[in-house]
């Protein structure tokens, strides 16, 4: 099995993502023209997933290129499914119950429903690169280390400073995104499940950087969501200890 760093998959991947996913978010291929006849239902889906298709066809195409090199710590599920899909379910319904305001005309509730699956599959798609696939290719390398790396390329992958040339901003979201990824990181590290840390991505995406709900929603109203989102997330996802060691714990401390 190998113990140093194959630096030629990751970047080899990571240009892929970078390369196919810009190319729908830059509109390369005038994609919001021939979706302009479409309902919001389906325009924004397809939209929003095609920005995402870089990053999960990279990690597919990772997870296949490493199995006979690097064993796979990170998969899909992590702790139990049902507690995973409930973690998930939870912004989702608090987001449909609450309904978002759109300027497409929907109705808030059914917007709402719209924008939290749609929000969520995207960063599970992003996840699956950033957490799932890179957490296992750089292993070999520290931990804050990795997450500096990673970050990095999650910085450039958004290419924000196409848009905002401002050397501060750049830097304030540069940070931002290594800040993220020492903190998803270390969710990556306990749990092991990709689903878990999209939820987790999914959660601070819609407060800070979400398009499709920024301003759909007050501010308390979105900070209150995010608050049940991750008490609920942490409480389904922490793991409990059986009675057999927590009796053994109690022994080795009497």
């Amino acid at each position: 099995m190998q113990s140093h760093t194959n630096w030629i998959r990751p970047a080899g991947l990571f240009l892929m993502a970078f390369a196919v996913s810009n190319a729908f978010r830059l509109d390369l291929f005038s994609l919001d023209t021939a979706l302009s006849s479409f309902s919001p239902a389906l325009r924004l889906p397809i939209r929003v997933l095609l920005e995402g298709s870089g990053v999960f066809l990279a990690a597919i195409l990772g997870f296949r290129l490493m199995r006979d090199h690097i064993p796979r710590e990170m998969n899909w599920w992590g702790p139990q499914k049902w507690r995973v899909m409930l973690g998930a379910a939870i912004p989702i319904i608090a987001l449909t119950l609450i309904g978002v305001k759109n300027p497409e005309g929907m109705n808030p509730h059914v917007f709402g429903l719209l924008a939290g699956v749609i929000t969520w599959m995207y960063c599970v798609m992003e996840e699956s690169f950033w957490r799932g696939y890179l957490e296992d290719e750089l292993k070999s390398l520290g931990f804050v280390t990795r997450a500096v790396i990673v970050g990095t390329l999650w910085f450039l992958w958004h290419v924000s400073f196409l848009e905002n040339t401002d050397l501060m901003a750049n830097l304030t979201f540069w940070g931002i995104l290594v800040g993220a990824s020492i903190g998803l990181g270390q969710m990556a590290l306990k749990t092991r499940s990709i689903l878990v840390v999209g939820t987790a991505h999914m959660i601070v995406n819609m407060v800070m950087f979400n398009t499709l709900i920024r301003s759909g929603i007050s501010v308390p109203l979105k900070w209150g969501i995010v608050a049940i989102s991750f008490v609920g997330l942490f409480l389904l996802i922490r793991e409990k200890k059986s009675p057999e060691l927590a009796g053994i714990s109690a022994e080795e401390k009497s």
